[in-house]
């Protein structure tokens, strides 16, 4: 019994120290890019995510995700029009719910490169299960990732846009990225 007990602890250790020297990917910003799609019957346009925190974590060995947390403020969401970004920001009520995080719980496999991160997606102080389509390529301690998700807003308790009763704006958003970075040494 004590030599079982012994073994399931040293087990435990040992995967634990293993987790906890997985190396971090570097994400190079220059290289990567965060767009946001709306639609709407008049003036469709494309946001870009100009700042935020990514942390994925890597298995040395076998080179696998294990670990993901991406972090960004809406504020950082530009359109290319001032006027826009300040309506979109009293919509969505940053100035309370300033913070958007993915978490990931794990990376399931599927075919190919394609696979899907699962995890939690807070936006406007709501938390709701979230599963990303991402394409994992990597060249050495290069990686690349590439997918996109659609979200809805009203999932996250914002009501739809709607202006003079006939044009709105679809509550569904495309989130496209491309993130690509080098293992830290």
């Amino acid at each position: 019994m004590k030599k079982t007990l012994l073994g399931l602890v040293l087990f435990f250790s040992v995967a634990l120290l293993a987790r906890a020297e997985d190396a971090v990917v570097v994400i190079d910003k220059a290289a990567s890019r965060v767009n946001v799609d709306v639609k709407a019957t008049v003036d469709s346009f494309v946001g870009q995510l100009k700042d935020y925190e990514a942390v994925i974590k890597v298995d040395p060995a076998s080179g696998a995700v294990t670990a993901c947390l991406f972090k960004f403020r809406m504020l950082d969401v530009k359109t290319g029009k001032e006027k826009r970004d300040r309506k979109m920001n009293e919509w969505q009520e940053t100035q309370k719910f300033p913070d958007c995080v993915f978490e990931m719980d794990h990376l399931e496999p599927g075919e190919g490169k394609l696979q899907t991160a699962k995890g939690s997606f807070t936006f406007h102080g709501v938390s709701q299960s979230l599963n990303v389509p991402v394409t994992v390529t990597r060249e050495g301690k290069r990686y690349q990732f590439d997918g996109e998700v659609i979200i809805d807003t009203q999932a996250f308790g914002l009501p739809i846009i709607r202006m003079i009763g006939v044009l709105k704006v679809d509550p569904k958003v495309k989130v496209a990225f491309h993130l690509e970075g080098t293992v830290k040494p």
